[in-house]
């Protein structure tokens, strides 16, 4: 998301993952980059799924006595130990131990995290926010289809430390249920792959899709989904903000009390932007109902 990390390893292997996962996001900011040691070992271990703890202070991940994961959030620095298999599996060892870890340490540090998609039209974000199956993804890509810049389908990236707020997203893909396919006909010809956690979804990069996609964009709506079954025309009512407080802080989990005012403050910035329900069922009726208030 535009901030460095720099992996110590031994494997050659560990960097081609961390290149095929990040390699197209320019760098955005002239902080110090976030320390990741990785350590690989010779060897093979039994397939089974990791186990994740979450504390205040630390992220620990572990698979059996041999491979293990560690994020200091406090200090800054993590270590992640995998036998050489796991390393070759590459988008396994990257779900399971790459990811968590690195996302960690860089949010711990720059941002603050929300469960959001977010669009954006003419550099003014729309976050898109909603429990899992809300149609997040869904609105964003029926925003993209009609000229909106594609920002992020599923996480989004609150920068703390600057004045207005800035949301960083990961725009280089975008992930659908196989559901999808019956409201964009165009995803008919993709086949769905089963996800290293044993989900079926289809993964794509949205520039192959003919959409625009943005790295950043600074927040103007925040808009909490409802979407229901059957419904004429989409609705939007105002929010109180202490619903959408709730909804946009739920990662505020991690790191010490102090880390955690940071997060919050930067929420509170953020909250300052008008905040709506929207109720919908057609995600392009829904689209031109906020393009309205954009």
């Amino acid at each position: 998301m535009g901030h460095a990390l720099e992996i110590s390893t031994n494997s050659a292997d560990v960097l081609a993952v961390a290149a095929n996962l990040w390699d197209e996001f320019p760098p955005l900011a002239q902080s110090a980059p976030v320390p990741l040691t990785i350590e690989v070992f010779d060897g093979r271990t039994a397939t089974r799924l990791p186990s994740i703890e979450y504390e205040a202070r630390s992220i620990t991940i572990t698979q059996g006595p041999e491979n293990s994961g560690v994020a200091d959030l406090n200090g800054g620095v993590g270590v992640i130990r995998v036998s050489a298999d796991l390393t070759r599996r590459g988008p396994w060892f990257a779900y399971y131990f790459l990811e968590p870890i690195a996302y960690a340490l860089l949010g711990i540090r720059h941002f603050t995290m929300i469960h959001a998609a977010c669009v954006a039209l003419e550099n003014s974000a729309v976050l898109l926010c909603g429990a899992s199956g809300a149609g997040k993804t869904c609105l964003a890509y029926a925003c993209a289809k009609r000229g909106w810049s594609f920002v992020t389908g599923d996480a989004a990236h609150l920068v703390r430390r600057t004045i207005p707020p800035a949301i960083i997203g990961r725009p280089f893909s975008i992930r659908f249920r196989s559901s999808a396919k019956r409201i964009f006909p165009e995803l008919t010809r993709y086949r769905t792959s089963i996800r290293p956690n044993g989900k079926r979804d289809l993964e794509l990069d949205p520039r192959n899709l003919g959409v625009r996609i943005a790295l950043q964009a600074q927040p103007g709506l925040i808009v909490l989904l409802n979407r229901v079954a059957s419904i004429g025309k989409p609705a939007m009512e105002p929010v109180a903000i202490d619903q959408a407080r709730n909804l946009l802080g739920e990662w505020i989990l991690l790191g010490d009390s102090c880390l955690r005012s940071e997060q919050r403050a930067a929420l509170e910035r953020l909250l300052e932007k008008p905040a709506v329900r929207l109720i919908f069922s057609d995600p392009f009726a829904a689209e031109e109902l906020l393009r309205s208030k954009i």
